[in-house]
């Protein structure tokens, strides 16, 4: 099952919000949502400074953004057989129209969570550096949503991902699943034509 640590506050929104030309305001209420469903076996806590690698995502070319600690309040064994309180990190980023979305995701598939370039709509065996994690690329947004390594397992993060479409993806949203430690990296809903140079 999952983990958790959250910074947003706001309404609770039940089902799937339509994230075209979505809002600051509605997304924060999607992450809301998406951190209340995870219950009381979670805490959470706002990161004001990103401590994440991102790669080429520049925050500072957001219109706004967030990033969120979800921390499991119990401990218990990870692939190292250490106990500890199981997490992830969730990032949105607002961007404030989808020419700058896709400016923000041509310089991230450059250097994609670390120094290595990413192809549109390539899948790859590997991505040196990268944690585990899903991507969910909207008109006007990017939600990631990251764990340590060590926490990898693979039903779990079949889990985050159902709950990641649940709360932030649409029909023509585009996912990326990093599955794994440093991969592998598999465009898993509508991925780009590897001929479209826009996010090139």
């Amino acid at each position: 099952m999952i983990l958790g640590r959250t910074l947003w506050v706001g309404a609770l929104v039940v089902g799937s919000l339509q994230l075209s030309g979505q809002t600051w305001e509605d997304l924060n209420q999607n992450c809301s949502a998406f951190a209340a469903d995870l219950g009381s076996n979670f805490q959470r806590k706002e990161l004001n400074v990103s401590t994440l690698r991102l790669g080429g995502l520049n925050l500072d070319d957001a219109a706004q953004w967030s990033q969120v600690e979800l921390v499991e309040k119990a401990k218990r064994a990870n692939n190292l057989g250490n106990k500890v309180k199981f997490s992830v990190t969730l990032t949105a980023v607002h961007y404030a129209s989808v020419e700058d979305r896709d400016w923000a995701v041509k310089n991230w598939l450059k250097a994609f969570l670390g120094p290595t370039a990413v192809r549109p709509g390539r899948d790859t065996k590997s991505v040196p550096e990268a944690p585990p994690g899903i991507v969910v690329i909207n008109d006007q947004s990017i939600l990631l949503l990251t764990l340590p390594c060590a926490q990898y397992d693979a039903q779990s993060f079949r889990d985050w991902r159902t709950k990641m479409a649940q709360y932030f993806s649409t029909e023509t949203s585009v996912i990326i699943d990093l599955d794994g430690c440093e991969g592998p990296l598999i465009w898993t809903k509508n991925a780009p034509d590897p001929k479209d140079r826009r996010w090139k």
